[in-house]
């Protein structure tokens, strides 16, 4: 369901539990979203030292169904001096809400200390949380793990402080759930710091009387600075999973896709498919680089990247074949894990010291790509080591509640 009741426009997927609000007149968002009608997180789109989406004038507001996905898009203006242009695109799907946001920066306007984008507010009791570190930490060996948050706050009420943004932090609620706050893609923009360096950034935990706020600042300055005139782009997801609900893998006998013959797939129709990222037969420059280094060395690559077109283009082609089959199944897709990349060419730039990527983003896009053309019918499941602790991997391939053939709109991609 996409609703507009005076003014509140609402995403609420029937039978999947939650509920996201916007407000029309309000910039951005999502004021909060419910979770089996509890509260689960509320959502600041950004601040700008003492200015945030609250001063915001807004010019225009739609939410729409488009490709498999709910869409709520804003465009609006801090109209104080030199007015800073802003948008922002909330796609939601199965378990997930992925946001652009793009600042259009004028010439002359200053940043006096900070600058923040998609700042949250965790009502409720949080007892640990799980940190998968910054690219360039992985790049060093440092290893995701789970944190306790003590019951009591320190002084400082910090409990996680990082310069370069995480790739994701998951939060357990006292009750289970989980609520995972991740990067985007486009790791080489968050690090970027409106042009001030890769540890200009701030990102802390800060545990408050009445649950957690998650302060996200690609730009802390200690002097007043102007960034460079240009658009700014900075992309992060959202995603939320009740205990309980990791996906299990089937037990029947799979037929793999990359190396089946037609014969064979209609044989199997009905029955059990996998479609492994290791077959797809991908030439080099679909894959990883894991560090930067391994990148300028020209090192033996890794797994396949899912932000590369190649991978994209291999692994569709391969689901195409699947829909054209008449009678439903099951797919398996992996075994696979997210990971970063220093490959350039999958973000379609040239750097010759690479450039930082991570390819969740990727996996969600051809998630609920996939979705959208099998149908509700197939059952699929993603095979990854990293289900139990990523909703966003648990969620993937999810029914979106946004069905094909039910848009409402057509919007210009972002």
């Amino acid at each position: 369901m996409i609703a507009n009741d005076f003014g509140q426009m609402t995403i609420a997927p029937e039978l999947l539990g939650w509920e996201a609000h916007h407000d029309e007149g309000r910039f951005g968002g999502p004021t909060e979203i419910l979770f089996d009608g509890q509260p689960l997180v509320q959502v600041g789109s950004f601040h700008i030292d003492d200015m945030d989406q609250d001063m915001a004038t807004v010019t225009r507001a739609r939410a729409f169904r488009k490709g498999g996905a709910a869409v709520v898009h804003h465009e609006g203006a801090l109209p104080f001096g030199e007015p800073i242009q802003l948008m922002q695109t909330c796609r939601y799907a199965a378990n997930h809400m992925r946001v652009t946001m793009d600042l259009n920066w004028p010439r002359t306007a200053v940043v006096r200390r900070h600058l923040g984008v998609g700042t949250l507010a965790l009502p409720g009791r949080w007892r640990r949380y799980y940190l998968v570190p910054p690219c360039a930490h992985l790049a060093e060996e440092a290893q995701p793990a789970w944190h306790p948050i003590p019951e009591q706050a320190p002084g400082s009420g910090m409990v996680g402080h990082w310069h370069r943004p995480p790739l994701a932090l998951v939060f357990e609620r006292e009750d289970g759930l989980l609520l995972e706050v991740g990067t985007g893609n486009d790791v080489w923009r968050w690090e970027h710091c409106f042009g001030f360096g890769p540890e200009a950034g701030s990102y802390k935990i800060m545990q408050v009387s009445d649950g957690l706020h998650v302060i996200r600042e690609p730009l802390m300055t200690c002097e007043e600075v102007i960034p460079e005139k240009r658009q700014y782009r900075l992309t992060w997801h959202l995603a939320w999973q009740r205990p309980g609900e990791t996906p299990s893998l089937p037990r029947e006998e799979m037929l793999d896709l990359a190396t089946a013959s037609p014969a064979a797939m209609r044989d199997q129709e009905g029955g059990c498919f996998r479609l492994d990222p290791a077959m797809l037969g991908l030439d080099d420059a679909c894959r990883r680089q894991e560090t930067p280094d391994a990148y300028i060395r020209n090192d033996p690559p890794g797994a396949p990247c899912w932000s590369s077109n190649g991978t994209q283009k291999a692994a569709r082609k391969l689901i195409r074949s699947l829909a054209n089959l008449e009678e439903p199944g099951t797919l398996v897709v992996g075994p696979f894990a997210p990971g970063p990349c220093w490959v350039p060419g999958h973000c379609d730039r040239q750097k010759p010291r690479g450039l930082a990527h991570w390819d969740l983003g990727g996996l969600l896009d051809f998630a609920v790509w996939t979705r959208q053309q099998l149908g509700p019918a197939w059952t699929i499941v993603p095979d990854s080591p990293l289900a139990n602790v990523l909703p966003s991997i648990a969620g993937l391939f999810g029914e979106t509640g946004f069905a094909k053939g039910e848009e409402t709109d057509e919007e210009e991609d972002e």
